[in-house]
C-alpha cells in the first residue's frame, strides 16, 4: 500500500518553528515524518527510527527544498495502526506514525483517537 498524503488543508500546522533549508532526498509528501540524511537533507522515514527531524509541510521531489514542522507544532500524519488520544507516537514505514513502539524515540503525542490509515493530529515534541 502506498502512502496517501493528508489533504492540503489537513496538514496546515499550528505553532512554530518550521524548519527550512532542507533538501528532499527522494520524494517527500506532506504529512510524512522525515529523518535526517546527510547534511541538511530530509527523507521520508522508512521504519521506526531515532533520527526524526520533523514532518513535511508540503510535497517536494528529489533535490528540491522542503519545509518541516518541528517540535511544538501540531501536525496531521497518517496512522499506521490504531492510535488513542494521549498515546506516544513514533515514526513508522512510509513516513507514517504509530503508537506502542519499543525501538524508536517518541516524536509526539496523539491528540485524537483514530483507526489504521486515518489522519491523526500529533503534537510534536
Amino acid at each position: 500500500m502506498s502512502y496517501t498524503a493528508p489533504t492540503e488543508t489537513d496538514i496546515v500546522f499550528q505553532g512554530r518553528p518550521d524548519l527550512t533549508g532542507f533538501t528532499a532526498s527522494g520524494t517527500v509528501d506532506r504529512g510524512q515524518t522525515c529523518i535526517a540524511l546527510g547534511t541538511m537533507q530530509a527523507k521520508a522515514a522508512t521504519a521506526d527510527v531515532d533520527n526524526f527531524i520533523g514532518v513535511a509541510v508540503y510535497k517536494a521531489t528529489d533535490g528540491n527544498m522542503v519545509a518541516l514542522a518541528g517540535p511544538g507544532c501540531i501536525v496531521r500524519c497518517i496512522a499506521s495502526g490504531s492510535v488513542t488520544t494521549g498515546d506516544d507516537v513514533q515514526t513508522a514505514s512510509e513516513g507514517k506514525v504509530y503508537s506502542g513502539g519499543t525501538q524508536s524515540k517518541q516524536i509526539g503525542v496523539a491528540l485524537e483517537t483514530v483507526s489504521t490509515g486515518a489522519t491523526v493530529r500529533v503534537l510534536l515534541i
